[in-house]
């Protein structure tokens, strides 16, 4: 039986921001995907979920992934492409700052793979996945990209920015979640439709 719930993914989802927009999305009927890199913080995540909303194991998934190698990322895609035929949103909250420059086992600044490179590799690899889907990025922090020598035109700097209700202070608004599910109500009605 195919299920006609939005599909959303929340990566950095188990903490600050994300365990936050998880919780919200939770009080909806939807599937919930969570990733993130502590499997025992995303396991006692899930139990709670399951425990204080109407989503069941049926509608719930957790995934461990550290997202700061591309390497780590693909296999998380992998999975995912194995897992679902596809994802209505994908909600990325992943982010740290660093205090301290330092780098990858790439060579890359820790802050911009956490903070950017991340981001970018895992929308790459779940693209297929994603048609006619949502991506919301709620979490960005241009102060990182500015410590790493890139300049951003003023009016840029002075700008606050949010997206469906999340903000610059990780505060989540209940109708964020709302607003979410709302936007991709249509897209998804007619992706299930073509199958």
């Amino acid at each position: 039986m195919i299920s006609h719930k939005k599909r959303i993914l929340v990566a950095g989802g188990i903490e600050g921001m994300g365990r936050q927009v998880a919780l919200d999305l939770a009080a909806h009927p939807i599937e919930l995907i969570i990733v993130g890199d502590n499997e025992q913080q995303g396991q006692a995540l899930c139990q709670e979920i399951i425990a204080n909303s109407s989503l069941t194991h049926d509608d719930l998934f957790y995934y461990p992934a550290d997202l700061s190698s591309e390497a780590n990322v693909r296999e998380l895609a992998r999975e995912l492409k194995r897992d679902f035929s596809h994802i209505d949103a994908m909600i990325i909250t992943e982010g740290h700052i660093y205090p301290k420059k330092t780098v990858t086992e790439a060579g890359l600044d820790r802050n911009m793979v956490a903070n950017y490179f991340s981001h970018y590799w895992l929308i790459q690899q779940c693209r297929p996945l994603l048609e006619g889907g949502r991506i919301l990025l709620p979490a960005s922090h241009p102060r990182i990209v500015n410590r790493s020598k890139v300049n951003l035109p003023t009016e840029q700097k002075k700008r606050t920015l949010s997206c469906y209700g999340y903000g610059e202070t990780g505060a989540c608004c209940p109708s964020s979640a709302d607003a979410l599910l709302e936007s991709t109500s249509q897209e998804a009605e007619h992706y299930h439709q073509r199958f």
